[in-house]
């Protein structure tokens, strides 16, 4: 029998490599964008229906968006302007800071060495 230890080494190391899935990182981006919008909705105390009508859609596509919600750019961007903001898209290393540094550190060292 596996003690409690080990399985929950299993699901550490499950979940590692689920966050590093596609599908994973694409739901979570979703998750921040759908997020951004409520809460932006709430700065502006703009109703889900007023949302709707701002970009042109049925008031039941916005109470069903979730975190599964698959945006096009186009209904970013709309929802986006919509709600007096601006849609920025941007990509972010991936890497551990700290792996970055001393990468950084190395190259540092090298170059004095050489100096």
């Amino acid at each position: 029998m596996k003690t409690i230890e080990q399985i929950h080494e299993e699901i550490q190391a499950a979940l590692k490599a689920a966050r590093e899935t596609h599908e994973y990182r694409a739901e979570g981006a979703s998750i921040e964008f759908t997020n951004a919008i409520l809460t932006r909705m709430r700065q502006l105390d703009v109703s889900r229906s007023q949302l709707a009508s701002r970009i042109g859609v049925n008031p039941a596509y916005i109470s069903k968006m979730r975190g599964d919600t698959n945006f096009s750019l186009e209904t970013m961007v709309k929802i986006a302007n919509a709600l007096d903001s601006e849609f920025r898209c941007q990509l972010q290393p991936v890497r551990p800071a700290a792996a970055t540094l001393r990468r950084f550190d190395g190259y540092r060292s090298n170059r004095r060495k050489a100096a």
